[in-house]
């Protein structure tokens, strides 16, 4: 009597449970078996290694789909995401960009039946709702599978991507921005959403005019990072993991209490990923852990005050107004800018008082009261 065939393992897994008790895969007409149902870890091993040999000779017309090697790709990212390599949102951003490539393409596509036109094509109809910037990180994410997969042996020669898969020169991203107009909130206008918004928005549009914080990092930002009672914030950006330490104001501390004392208003247990977060819905859900959602949830508040404008703005703001303490290192310091230069790698702090000045000409802009010394 036959042994029932196993499911695979997981919905990506490549190969199939063949009746002689191990798995294959259909490979130019003929099946090759890699490994028994009991392993099939060790089978998917065999494969990768198959591949990996099949595209060094270059002579073997095998099929590697897009959807698996993207997969191939991503399981890397993941586990550089776990280790603490690179971040979460960077994980998602990659995971997000590959899934639309393979679905835009088609999944099952050949990898080696890849031509210029399907990323060219690509590239047009991301710009149909993206900006210039968008459309240039999509691309470089793009990319950078493609390069990890001829880096580490699945692809023996780079794809040919063509001369029109790239991103925007400078010269067109200066025209796009210039044309866009610029992203900054007069103190009216903060002050208007300060007023309409509920206490969670408040609380966190304090913290994107007062230290610069875009959604990502209200969404992410630990109980741990704030200390309501000296009213400092000592949080690395999740988006480059660079320290940034910055003195809230009086009503930045209020509102933040505010929102504390409201959060979980359900009751409901607080999910696995919202312990130690410091925003939670009402469900005790966490946010997301990229912008999209506390944006749109910006937005949806703020149109019914202001005709434009996102929450990234009031990081725009600060860093304009900010800039006019004349100390561009405690504003980078606060806004948690990458600082290549030798400067930075010998400077170990910047006084308190410097990112105090900083704070305190905004504050001053923004309410037009007297400074406030933490």
């Amino acid at each position: 009597m036959s042994k029932t065939k196993p499911d695979k393992p997981s919905p990506d897994f490549p190969l199939f449970a063949h009746s002689s008790g191990k798995w294959g895969k259909r490979i130019a007409g003929k099946i090759h078996y890699f490994g028994r149902w009991e392993d099939p870890d060790g089978a998917r091993d065999e494969y990768e290694a198959f591949l990996k040999k099949a595209a060094a000779k270059n002579n073997v017309p095998i099929t590697v789909t897009l959807e698996y090697a993207l997969n191939l790709f991503l399981g890397a990212k993941r586990k550089a995401s776990d280790s603490g390599e690179i971040s979460e949102r960077t994980y998602l951003e990659h995971e997000r960009t590959c899934r639309r490539f393979a679905s835009f393409v088609g999944e099952k596509t050949s990898i080696y039946m890849l031509r210029p036109a399907n990323f060219a094509e690509f590239k047009a109809e991301r710009s149909k709702t993206l900006n210039l910037v968008s459309v240039g990180n999509e691309i470089t994410r793009v990319r950078t599978a493609f390069k990890w997969l001829h880096a580490n042996g699945y692809i023996k020669d780079p794809v040919n991507m063509g001369t029109e898969f790239k991103k925007s020169s400078r010269r067109a991203l200066r025209k796009h921005r210039r044309e866009a107009g610029k992203k900054l909130f007069s103190k009216m206008d903060i002050l208007l959403l300060l007023d309409e918004v509920g206490v969670h928005l408040r609380a966190m549009i304090l913290l994107g005019i007062n230290c610069g914080f875009g959604p990502t990092d209200c969404a992410l930002l630990p109980l741990s990072a704030i200390d309501l009672d000296t009213g400092w914030v000592d949080y690395p950006r999740s988006k480059t993991e660079v320290d940034r330490l910055c003195p809230l104001w009086p009503e930045t501390v209020d509102a933040l209490r505010a929102s504390l004392g409201a959060r979980n208003r359900k009751g409901l247990p607080l999910a696995a990923d919202a312990k130690g977060r410091f925003f939670v819905d009402s469900r005790g859900r966490a946010w997301r852990n990229d912008q999209a959602q506390l944006s749109r949830y910006f937005t949806g508040f703020g149109r019914k005050v202001l005709t434009d404008g996102g929450f990234y703005w009031l990081r725009h703001t600060f860093e304009t107004i900010g800039g006019g303490a004349k100390d561009q290192i405690a504003v980078n310091a606060i806004m948690g800018h990458v600082d290549n230069s030798m400067a930075a790698v010998y400077r170990e702090e910047i006084d308190r008082d410097r990112l105090l000045a900083v704070t305190n000409h905004v504050r001053s802009w923004l309410f037009a009261d007297t400074a406030f010394r933490g």
